[in-house]
Formats: C-alpha cells, structure tokens, sequence
C-alpha cells in the first residue's frame, strides 16, 4: 500500500508499483549474492548488522517519503526518485536477511540437529508472518485518523522490532 497510496496525481499508482516491485526484486536477485560472500568472509551477525542497516535505509526513505512529500508523482522528481531507492536498498536487505538467517542457524547448530534448528526458524519465520502485518494493521488502524502519515507510524513501529531483534542479535556468541 505504501508504494500506491502516496500517488495522489494522476492515474500510474499501478504502474509505480509494478515498477518498485521489479526494482526491488531485480536489486534482491544482483545483490544477495554479494550479500552472501559478505557472510562468508565476515560472519552471520555482522551480515546481520548489515543487513540492518539496509533496513533502516530504507525505512528511513520510506518513513521521509510519507512525511516530508505531499504525493508521489511517476516522473524524474525527488520523491519517485527517493521511492526507487528505497527499493533498491530494501531488495538485498530482504535477500540479505534469509541469507544470514541460513548462516547463522549452520554456524551456531550442532550438526546432527540442523533440521530440528531449520524447523524452529520455518517455525518462527510462519510466526512472524503472521505477527509482523497484525502489528502494523493495528498501527494503521490506530493512526488511521491521520491519514498517510499512519504509514509513517508504521514503518517506525517496524523499524523499532528490527532494532530489538538487532540488539538481542549483537548478544549471540559463536563457539
């Protein structure tokens, strides 16, 4: 919804969001891999860190997007500019963080319970799916009131669980 409801002008909210999706896939699929070699040489937590950041790229875009701009509108201008590079970052933070997850999970499990750790994180991974839209549905149900500036509110509210799961991330120790 972010990437449509911002469209105020004219009738391209559909063709913005097809965009921002190919932009965001196309930048998960060339840079994951990166992000990969980057767990390989530095470890999962500090992929983490990374991957962390990226996120709060992005949220930071998206939460000045809907805060600081009136409307989006598809054409060469600060805010569509802005939009296709929240999606630009936000494509290899996702990949980025299924990337480190994987790592982490061989670099910490025993090897005779990879499966049961691999379930655990399926396990919780189907949580957190089902988690991460309650909490910001009732944030937008919340902040409805206000408007657009509610996807602000919620974008914020995401980027305080990430940075919770960060800090608690920055507390696991490799054997």
């Amino acid at each position: 919804p972010i990437v449509t409801d911002g469209l105020i002008i004219g009738g391209g909210s559909t063709l913005f969001a097809i965009l921002f999706i190919i932009i965001a896939t196309m930048s998960a699929v060339a840079c994951t891999y990166f992000v990969g070699k980057f767990a390989d040489k530095y470890g999962a937590k500090i992929t983490f860190f990374l991957v962390g950041a990226l996120w709060g790229i992005a949220l930071t875009l998206g939460v000045v997007l809907v805060f600081a701009t009136p409307y989006i509108d598809i054409g060469f201008n600060l805010p569509f500019i802005l939009s296709l590079l929240m999606g630009v970052v936000a494509g290899p933070a996702l990949g980025g963080t299924w990337v480190a997850q994987r790592i982490m999970i061989i670099e910490l499990a025993p090897k005779e319970k990879f499966g049961e750790f691999f379930g655990f994180s399926k396990l919780s991974g189907k949580l957190s799916s089902a988690l991460g839209p309650f909490i910001w549905g009732t944030v937008m149900l919340t902040y409805d009131i206000i408007g657009k500036a509610a996807y602000g509110w919620a974008m914020i509210s995401v980027g305080i669980i990430m940075g919770i799961g960060i800090f608690i991330i920055s507390f696991v120790k490799r054997d």
